[in-house]
C-alpha cells in the first residue's frame, strides 16, 4: 500500500441485504477525513440527505440515482443503528434526476416526524411523491397534487409565516415545460401560489433570509423556457407575496447555490457556481452588504466549475464555516474542493485524497455522534467509474454545542405574536461567533410540543433532526400569523457553524385571546 495512506483493517458490523462485513479505511495526510467502506450501492446522478427520520437520535441516509449499470435506478432508505447504516426495509419508489438535491426531509404536518419529498424520473413519467411519516418506520404517500418534474430542485420553507412549512420547486415537467412553483401548505393541503415565478430546470432553489426581517425569501437558478440563463433571488413582501430583489446576478446553468454567513457580520451570503451562456465555468462569493445588494467578494479564489454541489460547514472545528465542493473544472475534469476558512474573506485550498468526482452530491454530517462533521460523497468519476463514500472526521477537537437564547418576550397583537431573544453564545475556545449563530423556534398548544411550529429538532435535548440552519435563519424574531385563541407553549434554540443545536431556553408561554 502506497506510503501516503495508513491504512488498517477495521471489523464492524453492518447488516446489509443479511450480509456481515469488513471495511478497509484509508487515512488521508492532509484534510483529517478517514474512508469507511461501506457495502452500499455506488450512484451517480444522485441525491442524498442525512435525516432522522426514527427519532433515535442518530441521523439516518436517503439515497437515490442511477446505479452503475445505469440501468437500474436506486431509492434506499438507511437506519443508522448500533451496527451501522443498515437497511431500513422501507419501500420507496425508485427515481432519478440529473441535479443533486431533487429530495428533501421536512415536517409538513408538525407532528415531530420527517417527511419526505421525492422528485425525479421513475423510468416512464417525471413525478413528485411526498411521504407522510407516520411514525413506528412506517411511511405513507400522501396525494398531494404536485406537478411531477425532472432535473428538479425540492426545498421547504415556510413563508408565510403561519407555522407552516411550504414546498418550493424547480424543474422540467411531463410536458418539458420550465417551472418554478410555490406549494402553500394549508389546513386543506396544498395550494399552488400561482406566484408567476420564472420557470427553470437543471439548476437550484433554495429559501433564505437575505434581509434577516424573519421572512423567508428564495433564489432560483437554471435556464428557462427561452434557454437563458437565469439566477433570481425573490424578496418575501410580507403579504403573501414576492418581488425581484435589487441584487442582480449572472445567468446560471447546471448550477448550485449555498448559504452561509462566512465573514461572522450576522447577515447571509451567497456562494453561487455553475455556466454562463457561453459555457465559462464560475464560482463566486458574494458578501451581503446588508442594503439589499450584494458584492463579490474577490479574496476568496475558488476553483471555476460547474454542474456543481456545494456544501457549507465547519468541519475543523474553529468556528468559521468551511465549504467544499465538486464539479467539473475549466479542463474539464471532476473535481472535488475543500476550503477553510481563514477569516476576513480568505480561504485555504485544503490538500485532501477525496475521491474526485462529480454528477452526484455531498453532505456534512454527524452520523457517528462525535461532535465532528463526517463527509457523503456520490458521483461518477474520470474512469466513469461510480462512487458512494463516506468519509470520518478525525479532526482532534471536538465541537461543543452552543448555549441556549435568553431573554425571550412574547408580544402579541390580535390574532399573531412575534417572538424574540437575545443573541445567544457559543462555547470552546474557536466558537461560532454570535453573530453567525442561527435560531430554531418550536410553538406547540401544550407542554414541550411543536405542532404549531416544528424546530425538526428533539425538544428535551435540542438535537438537530436535519442539517443546516435554524428555521429562522440568524433573524432574533419571528412572527407568526393567523393563530386561534389558545395559550401556546414556546421556545428556541441557537445551532453553530457545525450544525448543532443548543438545549432549547426555558420554555415560555403566551395567549391569543379570543375576539
Amino acid at each position: 500500500m502506497p506510503s501516503k495512506y495508513l491504512a488498517f483493517l477495521i471489523k464492524f458490523s453492518v447488516i446489509f441485504g443479511g450480509v456481515m462485513g469488513f471495511a478497509w479505511i484509508s487515512k488521508a495526510q492532509n484534510a483529517p477525513f478517514v474512508e469507511i467502506n461501506f457495502p452500499i450501492e455506488t450512484v451517480y446522478q444522485s441525491s442524498v440527505a442525512w435525516g432522522d427520520y426514527n427519532n433515535d437520535e442518530r441521523l439516518d441516509l436517503i439515497i437515490m440515482g442511477w446505479d452503475e449499470t445505469h440501468k437500474k435506478r436506486v431509492t434506499h432508505l438507511f437506519k443508522n443503528s448500533s451496527d451501522g447504516l443498515v437497511d431500513s426495509k422501507i419501500y420507496l419508489p425508485k427515481v432519478n434526476s440529473i441535479v443533486s438535491n431533487n429530495l428533501a426531509w421536512g415536517d409538513y404536518d408538525n407532528d415531530g416526524n420527517l417527511d419526505l419529498i421525492l422528485t425525479g424520473n421513475d423510468g416512464f413519467e417525471r413525478v413528485a411523491h411526498l411521504f407522510k411519516n407516520e411514525g413506528q418506520s412506517k411511511f405513507r404517500e400522501i396525494k398531494a397534487n404536485f406537478v411531477g418534474v425532472y432535473a428538479s430542485s425540492v426545498a421547504w420553507g415556510d413563508y408565510d409565516n403561519d407555522g407552516k412549512i411550504d414546498l418550493l420547486v424547480t424543474g422540467q415537467d411531463n410536458e418539458r415545460n420550465e417551472i418554478t412553483k410555490i406549494y402553500h401548505n394549508t389546513s386543506n393541503g396544498f395550494k399552488d401560489l400561482e406566484g408567476n415565478f420564472e420557470g427553470v430546470f437543471n439548476g437550484e432553489s433554495s429559501w433564505t433570509d437575505f434581509d434577516n426581517d424573519g421572512y423567508f425569501d428564495f433564489m432560483i437558478t437554471g435556464r428557462n423556457a427561452k434557454g437563458k440563463y437565469v439566477t433570481r433571488l425573490y424578496h418575501n413582501n410580507q403579504n403573501g407575496t414576492f418581488s425581484e430583489a435589487k441584487a442582480i446576478f449572472e445567468g446560471l446553468y447546471k448550477s448550485a447555490q449555498a448559504w452561509a454567513d462566512y465573514n461572522d457580520d450576522g447577515l447571509i451570503d451567497l456562494l453561487l457556481a455553475g455556466s454562463l451562456e457561453d459555457e465559462t465555468k464560475i464560482t463566486k462569493l458574494y458578501k451581503n452588504d446588508g442594503n439589499g445588494l450584494f458584492s463579490e467578494d474577490k479574496n476568496a479564489n475558488f476553483e471555476q466549475l460547474t454542474s456543481a454541489d456545494i456544501a457549507w460547514g465547519d468541519y475543523d472545528n474553529d468556528g468559521k464555516i468551511d465549504v467544499i465542493m465538486m464539479g467539473i473544472d475549466k479542463t474539464d475534469k471532476r473535481k472535488v474542493k475543500l476550503y477553510k476558512n481563514l477569516g476576513g474573506g480568505k480561504f485555504e485550498d485544503v490538500k485532501h485524497d477525496l475521491v474526485n468526482i462529480d454528477f452526484g452530491s455531498l453532505t456534512w454530517g454527524d452520523f457517528d455522534k462525535d461532535k465532528k462533521l463526517d463527509l457523503i460523497l456520490t458521483g461518477q468519476d474520470d474512469a466513469f467509474q461510480t462512487h458512494f463514500n463516506i468519509y470520518k472526521n478525525e479532526t482532534p477537537v471536538a465541537n461543543q454545542n452552543p448555549n441556549p437564547p435568553t431573554n425571550l418576550v412574547a408580544s402579541v397583537k390580535g390574532n399573531e405574536v412575534t417572538l424574540s431573544w437575545d443573541r445567544a453564545t457559543d462555547n470552546g475556545e474557536n466558537a461560532t461567533s454570535s453573530n453567525s449563530l442561527s435560531y430554531n423556534i418550536y410553538v406547540g398548544t401544550s407542554l414541550l410540543s411543536s405542532n404549531i411550529v416544528s424546530p425538526m429538532s428533539d425538544l428535551k435535548t435540542g438535537f438537530r433532526r436535519v442539517i443546516g440552519h435554524g428555521n429562522n435563519y440568524y433573524a432574533t424574531q419571528m412572527t407568526i400569523r393567523n393563530l386561534p385563541p389558545g395559550t401556546y407553549h414556546w421556545s428556541v434554540q441557537s445551532i453553530d457553524n457545525s450544525f448543532a443545536g443548543s438545549k432549547f431556553a426555558e420554555e415560555h408561554t403566551f395567549t391569543i385571546e379570543a375576539k
